[in-house]
């Protein structure tokens, strides 16, 4: 009987382990984590501040829903459901927010600096100083390439090609900055008047993104 009875809780375990359950938390937690709405404009912009009703979020969240909230720090916000989020700002919100340690030590890996920077590639020096007019434009939604910009996209496109195509097929990320935008990385081409001619020379050829 005692043996019939550890079989029927090992069962019932096995099964609260499930992928299906995991699947289920996971979605719990992402329902959960859209109360940090009043963020988004924080986590992904270098130039918005975390308002009160942003920290108002944080902390109802940490305090009551500590698990997700460590989900939330742990994937560097990636496990919301918007795009673009800045990875180091979404660290950053727990201090900015006033989130006590006492919270954050619960958490079983809590995330405290960005990822490593991958190696950097032979056009990763040469790019980074030919773009250096369009970093703006690059990391920042709202602003616009202007002329010095494009006019070193053209330099670049015609005399260092093969740059250009890793610029391209990096989503720009081989330039030696952070929050590059992949979507205005993959526009600057065509915005400054690239022609698909110089372009198909890529070996990976080079598609226009679909905007919304």
């Amino acid at each position: 009987m005692k043996m019939g009875m550890v079989l029927v809780l090992l069962t019932v375990f096995m099964a609260m382990m499930s992928p299906s359950t995991k699947v289920s938390a996971q979605t719990n937690c992402t329902n959960v984590l859209t109360g940090l709405s009043p963020c988004f404009s924080f986590l992904t912009s270098l130039s918005s501040p975390a308002y009160l009703d942003c920290c108002s979020s944080v902390t109802n969240i940490a305090y009551t829903s500590v698990d997700c909230f460590c989900q939330f720090l742990n994937s560097g916000g990636s496990n919301l459901d918007i795009r673009f989020v800045n990875q180091t700002q979404a660290l950053r919100l727990p201090s900015i927010c006033g989130v006590g340690s006492n919270v954050l030590d619960q958490c079983d890996n809590v995330v405290n600096s960005p990822p490593s920077v991958p190696p950097q590639s032979n056009c990763t020096n040469s790019l980074t100083e030919s773009l250096r007019p369009c970093f703006s434009y690059l990391t920042n939604p709202t602003s616009l390439a202007y002329l010095d910009c494009c006019s070193s996209v053209a330099v670049v496109a015609h005399t260092s090609l093969d740059c250009l195509c890793e610029f391209v097929d990096s989503g720009g990320s081989i330039l030696d900055i952070r929050f590059v935008n992949q979507t205005r990385a993959l526009r600057l081409p065509s915005v400054c008047g690239i022609g698909t001619n110089v372009l198909s020379q890529c070996d990976s050829g080079f598609t226009n993104p679909t905007f919304y």
